[in-house]
């Protein structure tokens, strides 16, 4: 257990230390609010596309797909999602923080630190299970880019068949989304193209074009490094005190009171209603799903759309501080009961 909250612990350090340095190069003119400006829109529209690209490409194939763990997750993150919607207009009547809130009910932090911490709890057969729920991030942002797009700045809202067919136009252009289904597309594609004596698909970009698929890898690698350190580039201390309330709110809303619900109906979907098996496997890759920070990209995303990117950058910074302690919590809890 103290291995488990040692990595935790570092692996979110990690992540503090390169926004910090990110501010550092802010300090001394290296970043300035142009340059940072432009970069983000450059890691939100091709790193950040190219890296959920390449997460749903490296998937074994439509068949490896956990199906009924899946769709429990789409339904909870889709049920996470309303009732975000919902609450948020009793937390605050500023629209561009309503939008960054509800982002918070559903968008956490799988790929950069849920993945590896899973594969720290169960090893290869948690790795598994977690690779194809790398998909979850294509429903991250439509929900995120419907939340951001609802709650617009009121003079750029417009009447609400507008809204619906802007908010339309912005989920099928959103790149983020466009990565996601480029690769399902190539997935889609594999499982129907005849195989090789190998029982390998004949054609796939990594064996025959490997050239493309390196480029496209190492862009897909530097998406996490790059966003976290203009996450840094972008912080401000100083406006954090006049977002304490809403920081509170959406550190509690992320790392607590998510993942004890989704850890919750987990259980009752396997063990009480018998839907589908959840072996401990199966809970060290939910682990890495609902308890984790919010996303780096949710600040990326905020930035884009005209949402309150302080208050979105200022809830990474500090759920990613916290999350080791909730995170020691829920571990030592599942772990208890048996479930892990």
């Amino acid at each position: 257990m103290l291995a488990i909250f040692e990595y935790a612990f570092t692996a979110v350090a990690s992540i503090l230390l390169l926004s910090l340095f990110g501010y550092f190069l802010k300090r001394k003119g290296y970043l300035d609010e142009a340059l940072s400006g432009k970069m983000n829109s450059f890691a939100f529209r091709f790193c950040l596309s190219v890296s959920l690209f390449t997460s749903v490409y490296n998937i074994g194939g439509l068949s490896d797909l956990p199906w009924k763990l899946l769709l429990f997750s789409v339904v909870f993150l889709t049920a996470a999602f309303l009732l975000g919607m919902v609450c948020v207009r009793f937390m605050t009547k500023d629209n561009p923080k309503r939008g960054v809130l509800a982002q918070t009910f559903f968008r956490s932090n799988s790929a950069v630190l849920g993945l590896p911490l899973a594969v720290l709890l169960g090893g290869d057969e948690t790795a598994q299970i977690m690779s194809p729920l790398m998909m979850l991030p294509a429903f991250y942002n439509v929900y995120a880019v419907i939340a951001l797009m609802t709650f617009g700045p009121e003079d750029k809202k417009g009447s609400g068949m507008a809204r619906l067919v802007k908010s339309m136009k912005g989920i099928a252009r959103n790149p983020l989304i466009l990565g996601i289904f480029f690769g399902m597309l190539c997935l889609a594609v594999r499982a129907l193209e005849p195989c090789g004596a190998d029982g390998q698909p004949v054609f796939t970009i990594k064996k025959n074009l490997p050239a493309l698929y390196n480029a496209i890898s190492s862009l897909s690698k530097i998406a996490s490094p790059l966003m976290l350190i203009l996450l840094g580039a972008r912080f401000s201390f100083k406006a954090a005190g006049g977002l304490i309330r809403h920081i509170v709110s959406g550190v509690a809303l992320r790392l607590l009171i998510m993942p004890a619900c989704g850890f919750a109906l987990l259980y009752v979907a396997s063990s009480v209603l018998h839907l589908f098996e959840a072996p401990p496997a199966v809970y060290q890759a939910m682990v890495g799903i609902l308890a984790t920070p919010c996303a780096v990209s949710s600040t990326v995303m905020a930035a884009e759309m005209d949402g309150d990117e302080t208050l979105a950058s200022q809830l990474v910074v500090w759920t990613s501080l916290l999350c080791p302690f909730t995170l020691f919590v829920f571990i030592s809890f599942l772990r208890a009961i048996g479930l892990l």
